[in-house]
């Protein structure tokens, strides 16, 4: 029977082991991740599609100085 100290080395060990994993696979890229990125990228890309024809359309705003 392992004592009380060692369960206690024995359980960090398995802890320590899982926090690798969780870290591993947190630098792979899926295929979710990715494509949430493009989403995102085509999200940016459509809003500065959309300010550029507004500024186009009505110029650019008089900004107070």
């Amino acid at each position: 029977v392992p004592s009380p100290k060692e369960r206690n080395q024995v359980g960090n060990k398995k802890e320590q082991s899982a926090k690798r994993l969780a870290v591993l696979r947190c630098k792979e890229r899926s295929p979710k991740v990715t494509a949430l990125e493009d989403v995102e990228c085509q999200s940016k890309k459509a809003m500065d599609e959309i300010n550029w024809r507004i500024a186009e359309w009505f110029g650019e705003p008089d900004l107070p100085s």
